[in-house]
This record gives structure tokens, sequence and C-alpha cells, in this order.
């Protein structure tokens, strides 16, 4: 756990020191509340951003870090992320485009190269911001490069029936659809987006 060390190890200690075993479930119930309790903060970073209250590539980009959320949250009700990331792990096979080469995630690559040359020669909040900026370039450039490999896990969403998420969510608040049949749906838009904001992640 977070590098320290493995989790029964964790458990076995705080049960030692503390004289009596920890119980598992409710831990389980905490973690879960960590990880919601991050992705309301993710959200409303994001709407602060969005509403122009704050004006801020930061947040902007905290925003998008729910997707961590959508996937800690699968990892919790037991789905294989790991698999799903392997059934969608091809790159875009789109047609033709109309632009020349760089293309889009080319050219946002190279920004964040350049950003990051930046970085050297900045210091404080300068340097700082500097990171943020490559940050967001390199998960645009990851967009672009995935744009026809996302179309093809939306398709995904719209051929189970449902027009968006929003829709899904509805259809299982409303008992339509039981939780299961919604997680296989909704599993391989999250990962899609963990692996724009966050590749890492899925390798952890």
């Amino acid at each position: 756990m977070a590098g320290l060390a493995e989790r029964r190890d964790l458990l076995d200690a705080y049960a030692a020191a503390g004289g009596r075993p920890i119980d598992e479930s409710t831990l389980r119930w905490w973690e879960l509340f960590g990880v919601l309790r991050w992705g309301i903060i993710c959200q409303m970073q994001a709407d602060a951003h969005l509403s122009g209250r704050v004006r801020s590539l930061e947040h902007a980009l905290i925003g998008r870090r729910v997707a961590e959320t959508e996937v800690e949250i699968l990892r919790h009700l037991g789905v294989d992320v790991a698999g799903v990331a392997a059934a969608t792990t091809g790159e875009s096979g789109g047609g033709p485009g109309v632009h020349r080469d760089p293309d889009a995630a080319a050219l946002a690559e190279a920004l964040a190269g350049e950003l990051d040359a930046l970085v050297g020669d900045a210091t404080g909040r300068t340097a700082f911001r500097l990171r943020v900026a490559a940050r967001a370039a390199r998960v645009l450039a990851r967009q672009a490069s995935r744009s026809g490999q996302a179309a093809g896990v939306a398709a995904g969403l719209v051929a189970a029936g449902h027009p968006d998420e929003t829709a899904l969510a509805e259809a299982v608040r409303r008992g339509r659809v039981d939780l299961g049949t919604a997680v296989e749906v909704a599993a391989p838009l999250a990962v899609e987006r963990l692996r724009v904001v966050d590749p890492d992640d899925l390798a952890s």
C-alpha cells in the first residue's frame, strides 16, 4: 500500500499496536469514501474553471482526474481493469485526414517537450505552472492519438441502448439496468478516460 508495505503486513502491524484486529469491511468503506471524496473535489475544481469563477489550467486538469476515481471504484467492485484495458488497447485506425503531418498529437507532444525544457530555467510558481502546462499538453496528445479508439468505446454505450452516460445512470436509478450490466458497459469508458489522463495508473 502506497509503496510502503503489503496491505496484510500493515493490517497486522496496526492490530499488534492497537491490541485488536482491523475490520477489513470497515477499512474498505473508508477507502471507498476517500476515493469518492477525491472524485467530488475533482468535479468541483472542473466546475470552478468551466463556470469562469477560477480560470485555471491547473483546475481544468484536476477536473480530468475524476477518471482515477471511476477506475478505482471499478477495482473496488472487482472489475478486471487490466483485462478491460487490454481489450481496448488499440490505437486509432481512422482514415486519411485533411491536415498534414505532424498531426495534432505530435504537435501537442512537441509543445510538452518545449515546456519541459523551459522548466529547467524557471523557479517557484513559474516552474510549477510550466509542469502543469506540459502535463496538459500530453493529455491532449494522448486524446488526439486515440480519437478513433475513444469513438469505438463510446459506440459500445450506444449499442447497449444508452445515448450517453447520463441515460445509463438514469436507467440504473430506475431499476431498468442491473449494476453488473451497468459496470460492464461503463468500465471501458472509464478505462479509456484514465488511459488519456494517467496511463501509468493502469499499470499499477
